[in-house]
């Protein structure tokens, strides 16, 4: 399986994005707990033919043009055991889906705000 190895700038971006709150059950969250979570999962990656079926029946290009598994427009911090953990490799129905990625592409502004940020001043010795 092609797994993506997040860096700890996407992480923390993710993390600043959403107030340090899990997105599943919004409580609070501390950054060393945290994983960062694909809506639609990444094991859909290393299936072409399954990712390009719930791309169809899930109208998501026509939603979110552009969208990728492994981009901050899938991405999610969550706690890991209790709401990641919980959800596993599971695709949740269409209506949850888009929810959720319609939820994730309102965060988007925030993120890479967050992301230019902290890539800027990691030159400059300012990161953390």
């Amino acid at each position: 399986m092609t797994k993506h190895r997040f860096s700890y700038i996407e992480r923390f971006c993710l993390w600043q994005a959403y107030d340090g709150r899990c997105f599943y059950c919004e409580r609070p969250l501390e950054f060393q707990e945290m994983t960062v979570d694909h809506v639609v999962p990444e094991r859909l990656a290393d299936h072409p033919e399954e990712l390009m079926k719930l791309r169809r029946e899930y109208e998501i290009d026509e939603s979110f043009p552009g969208f990728q598994v492994n981009d901050f427009g899938n991405w999610v911090p969550a706690h890991s055991r209790n709401c990641n953990g919980r959800k596993g490799t599971q695709v949740f129905p269409k209506k949850m889906t888009l929810l959720l990625l319609q939820e994730v592409r309102r965060r988007l502004p925030r993120v890479r705000e967050e992301n230019e940020k902290l890539t800027k001043n990691r030159g400059k010795g300012r990161v953390l």
